[in-house]
């Protein structure tokens, strides 16, 4: 690369041990979200967003590193986005419309300090969402967090919402929008 040329990567760290998130799990959440981050291996991670507005999940791959502030990793999603309708509020997968979009691409970073996902990595950037780690795996965190998301639903404030929601839904598909 030439010299004063902008690099659009940032500059990464070797991962070292103890900078490899294997296996580790995070819930997070937001106004109108749950959120988890799933790390695979030393820079594969997966993110889905239960979202508490609509019956929909979004489920989205990406990379990991570390930046030279080692306080902060990188996560670098992926274009691919799946979103999954739940708008039967079935637990079973089989039954839920699956819809892939190419988005663009998005960044933030996770603080290691105080366990968030910010959208720059330095002190005061504004914070996504707070997360605690999850004491378990993919799995137990993927139903721990359906069956908290389902309940939201069943909760009886939310329940004409989610009727509503149903509503537009069945509209949707009979439009086909």
């Amino acid at each position: 690369m030439l010299s004063g040329c902008l690099s659009t990567k940032p500059p990464h760290k070797i991962i070292s041990e103890v900078d490899n998130l294997s296996g580790k799990n995070l819930f997070c959440e937001e106004h109108n979200a749950f959120v988890t981050y799933s790390f695979f291996d030393n820079k594969r991670f997966q993110t889905n967003y239960y979202f508490l507005v609509f019956l929909e999940i979004g489920i989205r791959s990406g990379t990991y590193g570390v930046l030279n502030n080692v306080r902060y990793f990188y996560l670098k999603a992926n274009k691919k986005l799946e979103i999954l309708n739940l708008s039967d509020k079935s637990k079973n997968e089989k039954n839920w419309e699956s819809k892939i979009y190419q988005t663009p691409k998005l960044d933030y970073y996770l603080d290691r300090e105080n366990l968030s996902i910010v959208f720059s990595p330095i002190d005061y950037s504004e914070i996504k969402h707070k997360c605690k780690i999850f004491d378990g795996t993919v799995e137990e965190l993927k139903e721990s967090t359906l069956k908290k998301y389902l309940k939201h639903f069943e909760e009886e404030g939310n329940k004409k919402i989610y009727e509503q929601i149903r509503e537009i839904d069945q509209q949707r598909k009979k439009n086909k929008i």
